[in-house]
């Protein structure tokens, strides 16, 4: 590694901060750098796999054409797609919920969702009073790991290496067992309906990161063992 273990945590911490409000809210009226090509073009993380390659060229490919539209025409745009994908009016396209991927019946508050919710409780992870909603939301499970994130850079900052390959697995284990196992269908679900390709974009990217961090957290559990 290049960078030290604590800029690594940074990074993911801003990252999945980002990606999670990305899915929880749609971007605002007045537009924000997430609708400028630039943004992706200039992504803090370089492409680490296919995934998020594909991910950035879908977000780019994107950008460059919302630039073209006038900014308010442009975040009706990718208001329309995040409503039709992941609110309604009806089912969403593509519902952003663990449960409705990971059991029979398809529906909120499974299983998964109290898998989650345990995995929140044991890291004291609070969901903000705008956020109501079933805890398996990519969104949450996305805030929820920048939150673990953060909380590990500075136990790494304090030295506590009884406690630092502990958190590492823990870590593992959440995105292994949760995000990873349904991102999959979550995307083919937001291609498959897409209007604009925005939000696929921004899901592919996000599997890619989370592989991405898959192989960087196994490798430092192995620096800190």
């Amino acid at each position: 590694m290049t960078s030290s273990w604590e800029e690594v945590c940074g990074l993911r911490t801003k990252l999945y901060y980002f990606l999670g409000n990305c899915l929880l809210e749609s971007i605002p009226d007045k537009g924000t750098e997430a609708m400028q090509r630039e943004f992706w073009q200039q992504f803090p993380l370089e492409a680490a796999n296919d995934k998020m390659k594909s991910g950035l060229d879908r977000l780019i490919n994107c950008t460059e054409y919302l630039e073209k539209l006038p900014a308010s025409q442009a975040s009706q745009e990718i208001q329309l797609e995040f409503t039709s994908l992941f609110i309604g009016p009806g089912q969403p396209k593509a519902p952003p919920w663990e449960s409705v991927y990971r059991t029979p019946e398809k529906l909120l508050f499974g299983w998964p969702t109290l898998q989650v919710r345990k995995a929140y409780q044991q890291d004291g992870f609070e969901i903000k009073r705008k956020y109501q909603m079933p805890e398996d939301h990519m969104g949450l499970e996305l805030m929820f790991l920048s939150t673990v994130s953060d909380a590990l850079a500075k136990t790494i900052i304090n030295n506590n290496q009884s406690s630092i390959p502990v958190m590492i697995e823990r870590q593992i284990d959440f995105i292994s067992n949760h995000p990873l196992t349904w991102i999959e269908d979550f995307f083919n679900d937001a291609h498959s309906s897409e209007s604009i390709g925005f939000y696929s974009g921004m899901i592919e990217l996000i599997w890619g990161i989370l592989l991405w961090d898959l192989e960087i957290l196994r490798e430092m559990l192995q620096d800190f063992k």
